[in-house]
């Protein structure tokens, strides 16, 4: 069969092939030895006083590589996958601000897997793709027929600090045909060796935040029972605190490690009652529909709060939130209506103040535009409170100013007979927190229309962003 090629496509084929020669050469090929630190070594983290030449040479170019090392300045003479993404990065001639940004793309690209295939069978052990040589698993037990196998481990991998979350009796082994080890035999194996022990609660927030500093030192070695739920949460979210992705991307990283994809299908009470709820949250979980669609890969109408994905300057409300869109330069969370968007039809003031409570903290924030009140006729039928409204508020946008829309009324049977009094009373108390009331309210009118008086009110918001 012969196959005709147009001259114009030739040249874009031909342009793509250079295109990807130039990129794939001096990775695969460690090419350029006639520049200056020129060529690529292996992933190592045996302290190297070449690397450490390196890692200065790349650092005075501009290059971050890190907060390793004594002086937290990356210059540890270990050569693992950010050293190594500098170091091709210099070699490309990417500039430093570039680099910047993809460093961590680049980086991955070098981060593998452990080779003992026993470890990775046996004892759920792996390497935390973080690039600083730190690891999760099972309990591993201290002496396996004789053996000291803990301590080799310890010694093989390079471990400074073990964290274990597991307790004793029969929490303190992996599988029923493995010994226990108890926290004090781990204790004092990694005594022997030098190595810092932490015997933290997989459920406690500062034990959490003691979690994230360790690993973020590198070199840790982090464990439960059997390297699963709890191991699973407290990595899971680390990773998700440090760049590694959104929750959708450390759900499927960490149930490679676990059985939650099939247990909240099949056995969902379990899920969210015996605590793998509890460490899913950690990461960003927000409820058992979330975490279906997530195992299911179905799309899910909730956010991801990742840096980036949320408007500055957001409206949360009720069912009038539509129309203020329409007009001002303030934008829905989604089109969705829900918790996971802070706006939905028909809803009071103390929904809205439920659902902000839920919602993940957001500096990025600036301004939050509240249009409520209506359906609760401006406390009258659901006892209004809002200063707990604002101090959820607060807590949950703590950079952003707050500006509120007067509602709507005259519709309904239950809204009939308010008077301009009742709502300018009722949002005197937005203005005692510090919120800045728009004129004038969308008033007495059937809301659900784009009126001329949205157009006023988003003009008079505007303003204010």
């Amino acid at each position: 069969m012969e196959i005709i090629i147009k001259k114009s496509q030739l040249r874009i084929l031909e342009s793509k092939m250079k295109l990807l020669q130039n990129y794939e050469i001096p990775r695969k090929r460690k090419l350029f030895e006639n520049k200056e630190f020129g060529t690529l070594m292996d992933i190592s983290y045996d302290v190297n006083p070449e690397v450490i030449k390196l890692q200065k040479f790349l650092v005075d170019k501009g290059y971050y590589i890190g907060r390793f090392g004594k002086k937290r300045d990356g210059i540890d003479g270990k050569y693992g996958p950010f050293t190594k993404a500098a170091h091709v990065a210099y070699i490309e001639d990417m500039s430093p601000e570039k680099f910047e940004k993809e460093r961590k793309e680049i980086a991955q690209e070098f981060i593998g897997d452990v080779e003992d295939t026993t470890l990775k069978n046996e004892f759920n052990f792996h390497l935390i793709p973080d690039g600083k040589n730190n690891y999760r698993s099972a309990q591993i037990p201290v002496l396996i027929k004789g053996k000291d196998y803990l301590g080799e481990v310890i010694d093989k991998y390079g471990i400074k600090t073990i964290i274990r979350l597991n307790y004793d009796d029969e929490d303190a082994k992996h599988l029923s045909s493995h010994p226990e080890t108890s926290i004090e035999g781990e204790r004092k194996v990694a005594l022997a060796k030098g190595v810092n022990f932490e015997k933290l609660r997989a459920s406690s927030k500062a034990d959490q935040d003691l979690i994230e500093d360790y690993l973020s030192r590198g070199n840790t070695l982090i464990h439960c029972a059997h390297g699963a739920d709890r191991t699973g949460g407290a990595v899971g979210a680390y990773l998700k605190n440090n760049g590694f992705g959104d929750t959708k991307k450390v759900w499927d990283y960490t149930t490679k490690y676990n059985s939650w994809n099939d247990m909240v299908f099949n056995k969902p009470q379990t899920f969210m009652k015996k605590g793998y709820f509890d460490q899913a949250k950690k990461f960003g979980v927000r409820d058992l529909q979330h975490a279906q669609e997530l195992a299911s890969g179905k799309k899910s109408t909730f956010i991801e709060r990742t840096s980036g994905s949320i408007p500055q300057n957001i409206i949360i409300g009720d069912s009038q939130v539509k129309y203020v869109d329409m007009n001002t330069k303030a934008q829905r969370i989604s089109a969705e209506q829900g918790e996971e968007s802070l706006h939905k039809g028909g809803e009071t003031l103390s929904w809205l103040t439920g659902a902000v409570k839920k919602f993940p903290v957001s500096p990025s924030v600036k301004n939050v535009v509240i249009v409520i009140g209506t359906n609760g006729v401006f406390g009258k039928y659901s006892k209004d409170d809002v200063p707990e409204l604002f101090s959820a508020l607060r807590k949950k946008f703590p950079n952003a100013k707050f500006i509120a829309v007067q509602g709507s009324w005259g519709w309904s049977k239950g809204n009939m007979n308010v008077k301009i009094e009742d709502v300018k009373n009722y949002y005197q108390k937005f203005a005692d927190e510090g919120a800045i009331v728009i004129d004038p309210p969308i008033g007495n009118i059937e809301p659900h229309q784009n009126h001329e008086v949205y157009s006023q009110i988003g003009r008079n918001i505007d303003q204010y962003l």
